[in-house]
């Protein structure tokens, strides 16, 4: 018997953790694809002040904008009740942007367990973007 509620626990445990990851990497596909639009904005006053290098100028207020009209844009995944920008979204460079996704993942199986506790779990994933001038 014992062995059994152990084995039991085993295979929940599995799901919930694999549901995790999951949502982790809808997080991260998310966080890239803000990313890459970010990095699209061009910083137009860096370029007519000091012309186009081999990197494109982000504008550093612009990455945060654009990537949070991105994610409210995006069908939030299934198993992730809620998702924002994080602190270190933006352009630490001027020529990269950073986006930051911190998402409440939902457990499937010991979900309302959890809610008991504070619910779900909390994933952050950051993505880096840059555009290059060829």
């Amino acid at each position: 018997m014992g062995l059994t509620v152990v084995a039991g626990m085993l295979v929940v445990v599995g799901i919930d953790v694999t549901a995790v990851q999951l949502a982790r990497t809808q997080l991260w596909d998310a966080a890239d694809s803000a990313a890459l639009d970010a990095a699209d904005r061009v910083d137009e006053d860096r370029v007519y002040a000091e012309g186009l290098h081999e990197r494109v100028p982000v504008a550093r207020a612009g990455v945060a904008e654009i990537a949070g009209r991105h994610l409210a844009e995006e069908r939030r995944p299934h198993l992730v009740r809620s998702w924002s920008l994080g602190s270190r979204t933006g352009s630490p460079d001027g020529e990269s942007a950073v986006v930051e996704v911190v998402g409440r993942v939902d457990l499937p199986i010991v979900g309302g367990v959890a809610e008991a506790f504070g619910g779900g779990v909390t994933v952050t994933v950051v993505s880096r973007a840059r555009s290059q001038v060829r």
